[in-house]
């Protein structure tokens, strides 16, 4: 689960064994108290994918700050390396050529859908069930592609 990986984060920078996490100590406490915070909305243990989430919300916010920003405004180095260490804790997203794989078996299916929404909920159902992991985004450019 992502928040244990953010606590042995936590554990290093605790313990200096790794510079770049001392240097980053209170954001990944920060990190935490999002991750318990949304636990305790839920009132139960997130799933990854809900955890992913709400790294994905930080990330989010870090991305539309940086668009503000210039590139030697000292917040925009700080917010730059702040997302890398939160996509360090988020699953690798799959390749387009992996989701085109993972269609490969509904490809037809696909195809004869009678709309964008049919064929797109017929695509995230076979993905999820093959545990791929990808943006919805990039999933209905394919269908799209696919379709077409």
């Amino acid at each position: 689960m992502i928040i244990d990986l953010v606590n042995e984060a936590i554990t290093k920078s605790m313990r200096h064994a790794d510079e770049q996490l001392v240097k980053h100590r209170a954001f990944l406490r920060f990190i935490k108290g999002e991750l318990q915070m949304a636990e305790t909305r839920q009132n139960k243990t997130l799933t990854d994918e809900q955890q992913s989430n709400v790294l994905k919300k930080i990330l989010k916010s870090n991305e539309e700050t940086l668009a503000t920003l210039a590139a030697t405004d000292d917040r925009f180095v700080a917010l730059t390396e702040e997302n890398t260490l939160l996509n360090s804790f988020l699953p690798n997203l799959a390749s387009n050529d992996e989701i085109k794989a993972a269609l490969a078996v509904v490809l037809e299916q696909i195809k004869a859908a009678k709309n964008e929404g049919q064929a797109m909920g017929l695509a995230m159902k076979t993905l999820k069930e093959a545990k791929v992991i990808c943006e919805g985004n990039t999933v209905k450019e394919i269908v799209n592609e696919m379709r077409a």
